[in-house]
Formats: structure tokens, C-alpha cells, sequence
């Protein structure tokens, strides 16, 4: 069994659940990602969790990518995993086995 925290550093995803919980995935949320309102300070944070998830050996996801330059980012912060619309729009489920299975 893996433990995964989606949305971390939001809401109720808290850095409490790192020192309690043997994280193996950590979802960053797209508020820090993408969206009019980022700023520096939102990359200094996602930046920092990303750093923190690779210093616990968590896989990192970075949701809400939509542009190339989000991507370019998130791999100067050495981030594992990516997922938004710039790589597909949702898909129902029998859509996704068609194309990929």
C-alpha cells in the first residue's frame, strides 16, 4: 500500500501529515502552479515542497500544468511527475483504454 497526499499545501493537506504519515506521493496543487494570481512566492513554495517531498523520498506530481513554460519549471525544481491540460483534457474512462491500451 502507497500513502499519497493530493493537494499538499492546501487546505487540509498539511505539512503535519509529513511528520506522521510515510508519504510516498505528494500531488502539489495547481494553485501554485498556474493561474493569473501566482507569484514569486507561490514558486518559492512550491519550489520548497517540492525540495521537502525529495528530501523524504516522495514522489512528486505537479498538477494544473497547462503551459510549456509551467513544464520548464517544474523540472528546474526537479519535479518527478506532471499532469494537467497541456499533455490531455479529462477523458472518460473507456476513451482513456481506447487510446492507451
Amino acid at each position: 500500500m502507497r500513502i499519497s497526499i493530493d493537494n499538499f499545501g492546501t487546505g487540509q493537506a498539511a505539512l503535519a501529515y509529513l511528520k506522521d504519515l510515510p508519504i510516498d506521493v505528494s500531488k502539489i496543487g495547481r494553485s501554485y502552479i498556474s493561474g493569473k494570481d501566482r507569484s514569486q512566492r507561490h514558486e518559492a513554495i512550491g519550489s520548497g515542497m517540492v525540495a521537502l517531498a525529495q528530501r523524504l523520498d516522495a514522489t512528486i506530481i505537479a498538477e494544473g500544468v497547462e503551459t510549456t513554460d509551467q513544464l520548464k519549471m517544474l523540472r528546474s525544481w526537479g519535479s518527478h511527475e506532471c499532469q494537467g491540460f497541456l499533455f490531455s483534457r479529462a477523458l472518460p474512462s473507456q476513451d482513456f483504454f481506447d487510446a492507451y491500451a
